[in-house]
């Protein structure tokens, strides 16, 4: 559509910003674009929830609502009237079926054929089999892809047989002004935990693959080797109850506390000394948790799956463990919380470690990078197409 001397407008496509890691960061990006560089407008398919009110303040068009559900015919209609009122430049979306299906579709009648689509799960997803066969009807149709780590970009070559040059690799960023050890007090004592007490924590969604069981069963194992230590479990989901009769079965209820979903993970992670992670194995594309975690000056111990490999930097930010090994995971937690000094050493390479490659004004660079490269590309098509 060829604006030379405007900034590419962008189109993001998603069903809501409601919850998960996709939707966050799409969110952080929204905040934090550069006018100059990237026009953004959001279309969501449903309810967008309140993340839309603060979108809406900051100056962003939004359009919400364009779809009772995945079969409402007025869904396509609805897209290429936003697509005809907006000429976006690009249309980006995650790889959800819906969304590259209509997408797409729309686009291809309204002329915004620039596509990029975000890649953020690989896990067993309740509809991975539809993502891998949208994957393959529509591969060939979207401009470039973008993975959140090296390892989720070489696990789409290998089992999706997407073109290496045609994925990009930007790391999930975080606000670092936000994720700050020194602006927040320690919640403990709404949990009735004691100050002097060593404390391991995790930050997940309480779903299977998140695997809290370990860290449980890691639990048992620091406590029954003497170590008067607390556990902190903020999240919540299906899980929850499943869990609850766990920590009673192993007898440690008195020292885990469930905080459930809370607004203030900053506040959260103020208030432990170790941060922890124990999923199962491919489901962590980028462990956004660990991020946050080591932005807030905190070590981190995490079982060694999917991309974390490229968030901890063994024995100088954090450590590894192996998939559903309790004993290793029990072993590193209780070392850390008996080394106070290896703690603030490790929470400071930690927090160095984000500030050089996982802040949000690099991620966002990155992307304004990319859509401006992308924008000159199909503008020199045009060109030679006249």
């Amino acid at each position: 559509m060829g604006r030379q001397d405007a900034p590419v407008k962008v189109m993001f496509l998603e069903i809501t910003l409601k919850v998960g890691g996709a939707e966050r960061l799409l969110a952080n990006l929204l905040e934090s674009f550069d006018p100059q560089r990237v026009q953004p407008v959001v279309a969501f398919l449903r309810d967008p929830g309140p993340v839309a009110e603060s979108i809406n303040l900051s100056g962003i068009k939004v359009y919400s609502n364009l779809a009772a559900g995945r079969s409402d015919p007025r869904l396509v209609p609805a897209l290429i009237n936003v697509m005809r009122k907006e000429r976006p430049d690009i249309v980006y979306m995650c790889n959800y079926p819906l969304l590259m299906f209509t997408g797409r579709l729309a686009g291809l009648i309204t002329g915004a054929n620039t596509q990029v689509v975000a890649l953020h799960s690989i896990g067993y997803q309740s509809r991975a089999r539809w993502r891998t066969l949208s994957l393959k009807l529509m591969k060939r149709f979207i401009s470039t892809f973008v993975a959140v780590s090296q390892g989720q970009k070489d696990y789409y070559v290998k089992t999706h047989g997407l073109d290496p040059k045609r994925i990009e690799v930007i790391y999930v960023g975080i606000d670092t002004e936000r994720f700050s050890p020194t602006k927040y007090e320690s919640a403990r004592p709404e949990f009735n935990i004691p100050e002097e007490a060593p404390v391991a924590g995790i930050v997940a969604m309480l779903r299977p693959e998140k695997n809290h069981e370990l860290l449980l069963r890691a639990a048992r194992i620091i406590r029954d080797g003497g170590l008067d230590a607390y556990f902190l479990i903020v999240g919540d989901g299906p899980e929850r109850k499943r869990l609850e009769n766990c920590a009673q079965n192993l007898g440690i209820a008195d020292y885990v506390r469930f905080a459930g979903s809370r607004p203030d993970v900053p506040r959260m992670l103020r208030s432990i000394d170790v941060s922890v992670l124990c999923s199962s194995n491919v489901v962590e594309t980028f462990p956004q948790s660990l991020v946050e975690s080591m932005a807030m000056e905190l070590p981190v111990v995490s079982t060694n799956v999917g991309s974390v490999n490229e968030v901890i930097v063994e024995g100088e930010t954090g450590y590894l463990v192996p998939e559903g090994d309790a004993q290793a995971l029990a072993e590193k937690i209780a070392y850390l919380l008996q080394n106070p000094d290896l703690r603030r050493k490790m929470g400071v390479a930690g927090r160095r470690r984000v500030e050089e490659q996982f802040s949000r004004d690099i991620m966002t660079r990155h992307f304004e990078d990319m859509f401006e490269r992308l924008a000159r590309r199909t503008e020199t098509r045009e060109t030679i197409g006249r």
